[in-house]
């Protein structure tokens, strides 16, 4: 996969030299002739829509639309193109000053998380909150979903209020209080994203590395259920809480 930086640096109140439409398309088609799909990172809807003309093939995080229509223009782009998002929205409201830790505090798995990660979890990126906005965020998900847009859930790296690994626990609640089943939510963070890409699925087989999480709770049920681990089978590594 090749991931193409689309940003001047707007959404975080800079002023940075991006790529051109122009350079886009051409890094789509040299990347496409050699079979391998693009993703863009374009924060702002304008942006996005630039990169998804360009052909990428998804965007790596949901634009951050600032009117309600910028959403209905990107949700017909993707669809146009037949593109994916991937959510990020715990970063995305992190850096909109609306860090999300949604009922993590709550579960078993907050235990585990160390007095400078929960910190950490904390940080906005905005001393004044941006609620609206990020309402805008969930809606354009909400929207997308209802368009049959493949949505699939990502967090970022450990941007600040993104903890990895605990904040896809996060993700996942919110992209259910947008819409999402629990089934579907746990086809997007599994085998979903990997199935578009055409890698190789993870499980138990003689030619790969078995990729194994075992569950006290069911998560067809309940996609919160992702929190009860018992064990993590990584090839060869077993680890067990």
């Amino acid at each position: 996969m090749i991931k193409v930086f689309v940003d001047d640096g707007r959404a975080a109140g800079q002023c940075l030299p991006t790529l051109q439409p122009s350079d886009v398309a051409l890094l789509v088609a040299e990347a496409h002739a050699r079979r391998l799909p693009v993703v863009a990172h374009a924060p702002t809807v304008d942006l996005a829509l630039a990169a998804l003309e360009a052909g990428v093939d998804g965007l790596a995080h949901v634009p951050i639309p600032y009117e309600d229509a910028e959403s209905d223009d990107v949700v017909a782009a993707l669809a146009a193109r037949r593109a994916f998002v991937i959510s990020t929205v715990v970063a995305i409201a992190a850096a909109l000053g609306v860090p999300l830790v949604g009922s993590l505090p709550r579960s078993r798995l907050w235990e585990r998380i160390s007095t400078r990660w929960r910190r950490h979890l904390g940080l906005a990126g905005r001393a004044v909150p941006e609620e609206a906005t990020l309402r805008r965020v969930l809606k354009l998900l909400a929207s997308a979903h209802e368009a049959g847009i493949p949505v699939y859930p990502g967090t970022d790296a450990a941007f600040p209020g993104v903890m990895p690994g605990a904040s896809l626990h996060v993700e996942l609640e919110v992209l259910r209080d947008c819409g999402f089943s629990d089934h579907e939510l746990l086809v997007a963070a599994t085998s979903g994203l990997r199935r578009r890409m055409g890698w190789r699925l993870g499980g138990a087989h003689p030619e790969g590395r078995a990729e194994l999480l075992v569950l006290e709770e069911d998560p067809r049920e309940s996609i919160t259920a992702t929190r009860s681990m018992r064990t993590v089978i990584l090839g060869e590594k077993v680890l067990r809480f």
